[in-house]
């Protein structure tokens, strides 16, 4: 079973934090939505300023409750390549990852990423 982190819209210096985007469609999709709409659209016009997107951002300290920072992360590229994931994860030498839970990542990705690192599940309200 996996570890789980209940987090409110309240200052939290949790770090990494992948949320799910759609970048194919270029939209928010799942916590990136609820963000968005919390701070009113400001993560919708901040994506808009960078020009180059490969399907992943980092969105360094900023304005948002997650004071470190966070990843926004196409989940639909982890669905198709989680091999590919779990390889940039290792890469950035993180041990353990907040990742949202999402819809589109079924239980058994979970379990496979945290076979490779140890994964907190985190839950918005």
């Amino acid at each position: 079973m996996l570890n789980k982190v209940v987090l409110a819209f309240e200052e939290s210096r949790h770090f990494p934090v992948f949320i799910d985007y759609d970048f194919k469609l270029k939209r928010c999709r799942g916590y990136s939505l609820r963000i968005d709409f919390m701070y009113r659209g400001l993560l919708t016009d901040f994506i808009k300023t960078i020009n180059h997107k490969k399907g992943f951002i980092f969105i360094k300290k900023s304005p948002f409750f997650l004071t470190e920072g966070f990843f926004l992360f196409d989940f639909d590229l982890i669905c198709n390549d989680t091999a590919s994931f779990i390889k940039l994860i290792n890469k950035a030498s993180f041990s353990e990852i907040l990742i949202e839970k999402s819809k589109i990542l079924n239980n058994l990705i979970y379990e496979k990423i945290n076979n490779n690192v140890r994964v907190t599940l985190l839950e918005l309200v």
